[in-house]
């Protein structure tokens, strides 16, 4: 009787190997802000840009269902950021809608609302106002520890810990009362607004932060002392947005 073995070799291009990360790279977002992000989130994630100049415009990266998009953070114009990717406003909130995890970091947190830029309404992906949600400035509000957009390092409490994070003037968040038994708290100022959160928005998620907590050690120079930076906190930080989309790619990939 002959026996006959057959090996099944799968390819490691066949099964990908970590969760996607699309982060957004153009106008709307600072010349550094991008790739922080992706320093600190590469070793766990496949990492694709996209934006105006990247092979892939959002609307075609989002098209290839991302575990999870980031947008970073950005420079002092929001109308600037806002003119780039307004076209890709529904694109993104489809893709949220229908079941993606969404990002947003300082500048990227502002856009993930619908704050409104001189008297425009909209300006934003209106991911938040989903749950009643929105952005709304630190620096001026009752009992901010910081009122300019210079550079600071801020305290917030992080999951019940203080901890000192890379800060240029991020938003605060304000959370629709009837959702605040489905959204995550994850930080609040010293003034006690939320500096970051994770809210449902259809079969997705949204993920929103003030301050910078991906900073790579060289953005903490400007501080007195050694850098401190915390990138541990903020990929924890996008697993949990992600959730088990992103859980489930990483247990695959050590199986195989």
């Amino acid at each position: 009787m002959k026996i006959l073995f057959v090996f099944l070799i799968i390819s490691p291009f066949y099964i990908n190997s970590k969760p996607t990360a699309v982060i957004y790279r153009g106008p709307a977002a600072c010349s550094n802000c991008p790739g922080a992000v992706a320093y600190a989130l590469s070793s766990k994630y496949t990492i694709v840009y996209a934006g105006p100049n990247e092979k892939l415009n959002l609307k075609a990266a989002l098209e290839t269902n991302p575990q999870v998009f980031i947008q970073p953070g950005g420079d002092d114009d929001i109308t600037v950021a806002w003119d780039d990717v307004k076209p890709y406003r529904q694109n993104i909130r489809d893709y949220v809608m229908n079941g993606g995890h969404f990002i947003g970091i300082c500048m990227g947190g502002y856009l993930a609302g619908q704050y409104v830029i001189e008297d425009k309404p909209k300006s934003g992906y209106g991911l938040l106002d989903l749950t009643n949600s929105d952005a709304m400035e630190y620096t001026s509000s009752k009992g901010a520890d910081i009122t300019t957009n210079d550079d600071f390092l801020i305290t917030v409490k992080w999951n019940g810990v203080n901890k000192h994070i890379y800060y240029q003037g991020g938003p605060a968040f304000y959370l629709g009362k009837a959702y605040a038994s489905k959204a995550k708290i994850i930080a609040r100022y010293t003034n006690n607004l939320i500096a970051a959160m994770i809210v449902p928005a259809g079969k997705g998620t949204v993920g929103v932060v003030g301050p910078h907590p991906e900073a790579p050690a060289d953005w903490y120079d400007i501080f007195p002392g050694p850098p401190r930076p915390v990138t541990e906190l903020f990929v924890k930080f996008v697993d949990q947005t992600c959730g088990k989309d992103c859980v489930n790619n990483s247990l695959r990939s050590k199986n195989n």
